[in-house]
């Protein structure tokens, strides 16, 4: 419409002029450079440049080039029409203030814009129309002066995700930024007290400059199932990133060790390291730190305190001495502890029962208890064997034996010889029963007499063997007489 109109009003004036000529009958009038432009002008570029803030911009700058004729010969650029609203309303710009082929303007209040652009030449021609997308830029964000700069920098141990560095209007919102720990550390939190790795920072309202905090990774969930008088077993799990562990003992060991560095290969159980400190003294409170140990540098020691147990003597005697031998195991003897003690006896003897102030605790050889909180004497008691070989001899002329026996008494400590003895004569008869060594020499005897014999009687001897060394005898009975 706008091309038929321009080639009108041509031929209209071109009418007036000669129609204003006196001589119009007689006379031919020229009119030369009569411009037919019908092409529309070249659709023009928008470009935004400023500071960006959160999806949009400050203060920003609009330039539209590439602002030309299509005509061919050009009629000339009469108007450049903007708009902020998406055609609703516009602006326009005379082609007089167009310097080159670019106008640029500046928008100052904030706000979200529809920019839409459009040429007009002096034929009528319009390049576009106010939605064609190819000159319009929709949800344009615009900040005014009143804005605001978020910095998130990153502490030693750790990296940023995201825009560090924002610019947002009054109000507005910035974008999610995420704090990331480098192997062998951990997040802490952000030194504005946010304690999530993730912020997203809304409805700004002034200048944000934050650190995101990291510390090394720290050894967790210690345990200390096992504490003796002179060791402590510890467990952990491991620490990611960990080369080593180092152990700080306070007090020092009864070595005089301090520290020790754990290195692999670990006793690992498949979720925790477990590493037994030995040579503590009894009785004793512990300060254990144990410190992860990265290739460059330590962590933070997360300590523990353990208080190693008392520890309680157990001792023994051999009663009679040298009658055996005593084992004790289960040291060092804590409170609650099984303590096992074995007696052994040697040639000649036989275990007879445990004594603890003279109170009996047991007949087994093997003689198993629980630990008391105190110290502890044990007495094991043995008897000695006494097996001799017996021989008889005969009594005197006109004696006899009948019905003898022997008969040896552990518990008593002794041997009785019992038997019946008669005299043809009636005289008295003295019974002596004689223990005799493999030498023949006479230990010790023992007697009785049977007055008037003639009449058989009945005897018992008793021979006391507690003061008797072990070994072989025999045991002679003789009949006498006895005055």
């Amino acid at each position: 419409m706008r091309k038929k109109s321009g080639i009108i009003i041509s031929l209209l004036m071109l009418i007036m002029l000669l129609m204003a000529s006196p001589a119009f009958a007689n006379s031919t009038v020229e009119v030369d450079n009569i411009i037919v432009d019908k092409t529309a002008p070249a659709k023009p570029t928008i470009t935004l440049s400023g500071t960006e803030a959160s999806g949009g911009y400050v203060l920003p700058t609009v330039t539209i080039s590439g602002i030309q004729d299509g005509g061919n010969p050009p009629s000339g650029i009469k108007d450049l029409e903007y708009s902020l609203d998406g055609g609703a309303t516009s602006t326009t710009v005379p082609g007089t203030s167009i310097t080159g082929n670019q106008y640029s303007f500046q928008i100052t209040a904030s706000g979200t814009y529809s920019i839409a652009v459009r040429i007009i030449d002096n034929a009528g021609n319009v390049s576009n129309e106010w939605d064609d997308v190819d000159v319009k830029k929709d949800g344009i964000i615009v900040y005014s002066n009143s804005y605001t700069t978020l910095t998130y920098t990153a502490g030693e141990g750790g990296t940023i995700e995201g825009e560090t560095v924002q610019t947002v209007g009054h109000g507005a919102d910035g974008t999610p930024v995420k704090a990331v720990p480098n192997p062998g550390y951990h997040f802490v939190g952000w030194s504005d007290g946010v304690s999530t790795p993730e912020r997203t920072d809304t409805n700004v309202q002034g200048n944000i400059n934050v650190t995101a905090v990291f510390a090394r990774n720290v050894v967790e969930d210690v345990e200390a199932p096992d504490v003796t008088s002179a060791s402590v077993t510890l467990k952990w799990k491991p620490v990611d990133g960990a080369i080593s562990y180092k152990i700080s003992i306070n007090p020092p060991t009864e070595a005089g060790v301090s520290e020790i560095h754990v290195t692999e290969p670990y006793t690992y159980d498949g979720d925790r390291i477990t590493y037994a400190i030995t040579n503590l003294k009894k009785n004793t409170k512990y300060t254990i730190g144990i410190r992860p140990v990265f290739t460059d540098g330590e962590g933070t020691p997360s300590e523990t305190e353990v208080t190693t147990k008392d520890a309680y003597e157990v001792t023994y005697e051999i009663n009679p001495v040298g009658a055996g031998t005593i084992t004790v195991t289960g040291a060092p003897y804590e409170e609650g502890k099984t303590v096992t003690a074995t007696a052994t006896a040697n040639a000649g003897y036989t275990f007879k029962n445990w004594t603890v102030n003279g109170e009996v605790k047991s007949t087994n050889p093997v003689y198993e208890f629980i630990m008391p909180a105190h110290d502890l004497h044990l007495i094991a008691n043995f008897e000695r064997n006494f097996d001799p070989i017996l021989t008889v001899t005969k009594p005197v002329p006109g004696s006899a034996f009948s019905n003898l026996a022997i008969e040896k008494y552990k518990e008593k400590r002794a041997i009785v010889v019992s038997g019946t003895v008669r005299e043809e004569g009636n005289r008295n008869v003295k019974v002596i029963a004689r223990l005799v060594d493999v030498n023949d020499v006479v230990v010790t005897e023992s007697f009785v007499v049977c007055e008037a014999c003639q009449v058989a009687k009945d005897f018992d001897i008793t021979i006391p063997i507690d003061t008797i060394d072990e070994g072989t005898y025999k045991i002679v009975v003789t009949a006498e007489e006895s005055n």
